[in-house]
Parts: structure tokens; sequence; C-alpha cells
């Protein structure tokens, strides 16, 4: 079996404390990548300056204006020229067969776009073993928080965190790369998504383990999380269902936006990011016009979970 090029992709931003390790992590890797892109959203801590310093065999893409990992994404994307893309975050730290195992599951299994692999939290329980999607857009990792003996199985999901995924370059060019309007949250559901609609695979590979120490500056921008994850649900809802479907569901996904904002907190952000898609509704609906003529499988034939599976 060949082994072909693959590129690491990394995103990055004001994480001088935490990428030396991912980045050390890959520097042991049993399959020899091609190169490895650090992808910098306009840092102003000593990151990039530590890259240089100690990882000299990384090239360091520094943007001028901050647009956030989809767009980090689809930069490193197009500064590629390998067959395989590996996109990491900065605050994940791979094993050594990590790649190798991604790379053979993805050659040995027909038509796969994007494959993952087992990701672990610290206390070595099970962050992500693949994902699943409702058909309101609420998107859920598998195994979340149980044992990491479980899930050992190879298997189609419906996405692959982009923590940690390997994809065939070419073809998610072809697809559209990641949308750059989601700023943040929800890019890789889309992403997955779209490959779905296509007709090409999403994979689960147990073998490949990898560890997610979660960023903790998520933490303190919470309001910014659930305005973005709701807005950027909603346009994924728009572009990516058929129309009989989204006629069913958005109507739904709204009601339950509506209780949501009444019962929970972050009421201002979550009717924001209505308020965005209708001013963007021209955009999105020019988006999905452009999904739709790539469409091979009908939702019906797409593998969505239940929105008990989504929340037990």
């Amino acid at each position: 079996m060949s082994r072909p090029k693959v590129d690491i992709i990394i995103c990055t931003y004001n994480n001088s404390d935490i990428i030396g390790r991912c980045l050390s992590s890959i520097a042991k890797l049993t399959y020899e990548i091609n190169k490895c892109f650090v992808v910098d959203d306009c840092s102003s801590d000593n990151t990039i300056q530590n890259i240089k310093t100690e990882f000299s065999w990384v090239e360091v893409i520094e943007k001028t204006v901050q647009s956030g990992p989809s767009d980090s994404r689809n930069i490193g994307l197009n500064s590629s020229e390998s067959e395989y893309i590996l996109f990491l975050d900065s605050d994940v730290v791979v094993t050594k067969k990590f790649l190798m195992f991604l790379v053979k599951s993805i050659q040995r299994n027909g038509n796969i776009a994007i494959c993952g692999g087992k990701l672990l939290l610290p206390n070595k329980t099970i962050d992500s073993a693949g994902g699943g999607l409702t058909r309101l857009g609420i998107g859920f990792d598998i195994g979340h928080k149980k044992d990491r003996n479980n899930y050992n199985q190879g298997k189609d999901v419906f996405y692959i965190p982009s923590a940690a995924m390997l994809v065939k370059r070419k073809l998610i060019k072809e697809l559209g790369g990641f949308d750059e309007t989601y700023f943040y949250g929800h890019e890789d559901t889309d992403l997955c998504w779209r490959v779905n609609i296509a007709g090409f695979r999403v994979y689960y590979e147990p073998k490949a383990i990898a560890y997610h120490y979660k960023n903790q500056t998520i933490k303190n921008m919470m309001s910014s999380v659930y305005y973005y994850g709701t807005r950027n649900r909603i346009r994924s809802l728009i572009k990516n269902h058929q129309l009989s479907t989204l006629i069913l569901y958005l109507p739904l996904y709204f009601i339950f936006s509506f209780f949501d904002v009444i019962i929970r907190s972050y009421r201002k952000e979550k009717i924001a990011a209505w308020w965005w898609n209708l001013r963007h509704i021209k955009e999105t609906l020019k988006e999905r016009k452009s999904i739709q003529s790539l469409r091979v499988f009908n939702d019906k034939q797409l593998s969505f979970s239940s929105l008990y599976t989504a929340i037990k």
C-alpha cells in the first residue's frame, strides 16, 4: 500500500502555553509528514516566537486580520499540495501511531472523505468517538465522558471533530472547505454534513488515539459560544436540509429555540443569532443552491440521530 503525502494544519490563537506540547507529539509520529503549517490568528502572546525558536521545521502562516478557525483551516487547505491533510487544534496531543492508523483506515475503506480517531480527555475518559447529528442540527460527541475501553469498533459516523480530522484535500476543496462565516463553532458538523450529502463517508477509527486538553479560554467566552453556536446551527439547517425536511424542522428548531431563550440564559446572544440569519438570508440561500446541486443522498438516506440520543 502506498504512503500518500500528508500535511498537518494547526490553528492557533494565543496558545503559547500549549502548542509546544502539540508540536512535540507531531515530531514523534511514526508516519512521516510532508509539511506542518501553523496558521496563527493574530496572536498577541509569544506563540509565533516560541514556534520559530523551538520548532524550526514548522511553517508559520501569520494572518493580518483575525477571522476565526474556519478561515484559518481554509488558508491551510489552500497552502497544501498533499493528498491528505490532518487538521489539529493546538490543544490536541497525538500518540505515535495516530496518523498511521488514520491513513491506513482511509485507504482501506472505500469512499471515505474524512476520518478521525478516539479523542480522550486528560483523565483518559472519552471526549469523542466520532459524532452524531439530529435533524434539528444539534451535534453531539459519541461516548463523551465514557470509559476509554468502549467504542472499539470502526464505523461510519455523521461527523468527526475538527480538533483532529484527516481529510482528502482535493475533495474537501471541491465541496467548498469550511464555511468561513462561522468564525467559531459548528464548522466541523457543517462540513461533514455536506460530505454526507455528496455521497461520501465519514469514518471513526478507534485505533487512532489522541488526547484533547480542551483550551480553558473557551470558558471565558461563553457568550460568544452561545451566539455562534445558535447562529451557525440555523445557517447549517437552511443550507443543508432538503426542502421538505427544512420546511418541517426549521420551525421546530424555532420553537425549541424560543423556549430555550425563555428558560435558559444568554437570551440576548440567541436572539442576535436569529437576527443575523434573517439579515444574511440571501447569502445563505445562494450557498444552499450550490450545496443542493451536489446532493447524492436524500435526507432519508443520511444517518441522523434522534434528539433523545443527543441529550441522554
